[in-house]
């Protein structure tokens, strides 16, 4: 398996093509990628016999599901009502944990609005 040494590429921007410039940050000349570390996701709309020809070519275990990164899910298709059910459980998880007899209704208030606002931001920030 070779290793990539150098990428220069273009883009588009604001609807024109740039000049070639050379990707300074990333994989650069020397760096080792782990091939039992590293994975490879393709998108639906790439054939099946191009994924197996890459996965074979690159070495790279093919995977159906990114998973989470942070405790947060990599989402890779359109989210849908069910994308954030993990948040519901979680906050479930955590009342069920605190103690009801040490807070007031006031406290119990309070804390849930904290988690409720706390959680939804961090999953929001971690996409």
């Amino acid at each position: 398996m070779h290793c990539v040494s150098s990428i220069s590429t273009r883009v588009v921007w604001n609807g024109k093509v740039t000049d070639s410039f050379i990707l300074s940050r990333g994989l650069r000349e020397g760096h080792k990628v782990s091939v039992q570390k590293t994975k490879i996701y393709f998108l639906k709309n790439v054939k099946d016999d191009l994924k197996q020809q890459l996965s074979d070519n690159l070495g790279f275990a093919r995977v159906n599901d990114l998973g989470k990164y942070l405790s947060v899910p990599l989402l890779h298709q359109m989210v849908s009502k069910g994308t954030y059910q993990y948040l519901i459980q979680k906050l479930q998880q955590k009342l069920l944990k605190w103690k009801t007899k040490t807070l007031s209704l006031a406290g119990h208030i309070t804390l849930v609005k904290l988690i409720l606002l706390a959680l939804p931001m961090y999953a929001m920030q971690s996409m």
